[in-house]
């Protein structure tokens, strides 16, 4: 198949949404496929397996388009890199009405963060794509009469693969930690709604109870105007005034070979403090679910069927820092529900976030037409049964009662 891919995140550009489209072209590219992706950047100095065409603005971005010879081009749409680029929903439209034959496809990474700008285009994809359930339900409810057309597809780890010499007391030693620490991660892009100022708090309260406890803090700093200035910089400053600056660790790159395995492999438990909770649409729960770390995390309005609380995450009752140091100290000092948590990650890891099979699972339903696809769940239809978390840890039937 040869496939077009127009994405305004694309390396050097600091963004997971960069490395999520470069390791997706990557991938379908490996598996036999033609691609070419078109961007407003040149990337990071890797020489992929995929063409890049450099494009901006409106004139520039619809020759190239038309000059192309792909049967199918994927869109990669977030509200906000699009402000960046208005020049591509011109050329869009454009392209759409010169280029019928060549069929057009959505990739669509936030649907909860607005859509209205894009309504007149949303008609000429064939098919919508997102990253897990709670998306798929706020796009179908912007655009009802396209529900039909939307459909979920896996999200995967953008780390290495855990280095399975190393246990975690022998990368606590090589990071000269002390044995008798429990070491806490989080990991994702700092920008404000992530909520480590929230877990900062919690983890300082949670610091009176465990005294030997540790957090590092893997986030680097995005391409975004308002993560930046400084605000990375004001999280430390939040840790001293809480006085735990000596307890916590900020590691600012984990792109590529830079990615810090140490740490993660080092660490115990991961608390993922975003204020939507927990997603199945986050690569770094992909990627702490491959490292099979038991999670923590705040209840948000929506969980995916894959999380089942108290099997593969510890859920928050509520957003604060109490509630979540309330969470993190059970997780902490109870050694047989840290196990069942890890179990249930490691499963999760293998078998909902592992980068081979979601790229096989994208190389399959991009290359055989929407109406014959079996792979993505629709509205109202699955592949299979509905989903039951007892499918993939065994002996435990059913979808688990939900935590109080």
């Amino acid at each position: 198949m040869r496939l077009g891919i127009l994405s305004p995140a694309f390396p050097p550009f600091a963004c997971s949404e960069s490395e999520f489209v470069f390791r997706l072209a990557e991938g379908l590219a490996a598996r036999g496929h033609s691609v070419k992706v078109f961007t407003p950047h040149p990337g990071d100095g890797r020489r992929p397996r995929f063409e890049v065409g450099e494009c901006a603005g409106f004139f520039q971005t619809l020759n190239a388009l038309l000059n192309q010879n792909a049967d199918s081009l994927l869109v990669v749409y977030q509200p906000w890199l699009y402000k960046k680029q208005p020049g591509y929903e011109r050329a869009l439209k454009a392209f759409a009405l010169l280029r019928p034959e060549v069929e057009l496809e959505l990739l669509y990474l936030n649907p909860a963060a607005g859509s209205g700008e894009w309504a007149p285009l949303m008609p000429y994809f064939s098919a919508l794509h997102v990253l897990s359930e709670r998306h798929r339900l706020a796009l179908a409810t912007r655009f009802p009469e396209l529900k039909d057309r939307i459909y979920v597809g896996p999200i995967f780890s953008l780390a290495p693969n855990p280095d399975v010499n190393l246990s975690a007391p022998e990368a606590k030693a090589k990071l000269g930690l002390p044995p008798t620490d429990f070491l806490w991660v989080s990991l994702g892009y700092l920008f404000p709604g992530k909520g480590v100022e929230l877990l900062l708090k919690a983890f300082a309260r949670s610091l009176k109870t465990f005294p030997h406890s540790r957090l590092v803090v893997v986030g680097g700093r995005m391409t975004r105007e308002y993560s930046a200035p400084g605000f990375a910089e004001w999280l430390t400053v939040v840790a001293e005034s809480l006085g735990v600056a000596d307890r916590v660790t900020w590691v600012s790159d984990f792109k590529g070979e830079a990615f810090p395995l140490r740490w993660v492999q080092a660490a115990d438990a991961a608390a993922l403090p975003h204020e939507m909770g927990l997603g199945r649409n986050s690569s770094a729960v992909a990627t702490l679910c491959q490292f099979g770390l038991p999670l923590v995390a705040f209840r948000g309005d929506f969980l995916d069927p894959e999380f089942a609380p108290e099997h593969n995450c510890r859920l928050a009752s509520q957003r604060s820092s109490l509630a979540l140091a309330e969470a993190m100290e059970a997780v902490q000092g109870n050694e047989a529900l840290r196990e069942r948590l890890a179990q249930g990650a490691r499963l999760l890891g293998k078998n909902v976030f592992a980068a081979e099979g979601a790229l096989d699972h994208w190389s399959a339903i991009l290359h055989r037409s929407m109406a014959d696809s079996g792979v993505y769940l629709k509205d109202g239809e699955t592949t299979a049964a509905p989903f039951q978390f007892g499918d993939l840890l065994p002996g435990i039937g059913g979808t688990p009662t939900p935590q109080n």
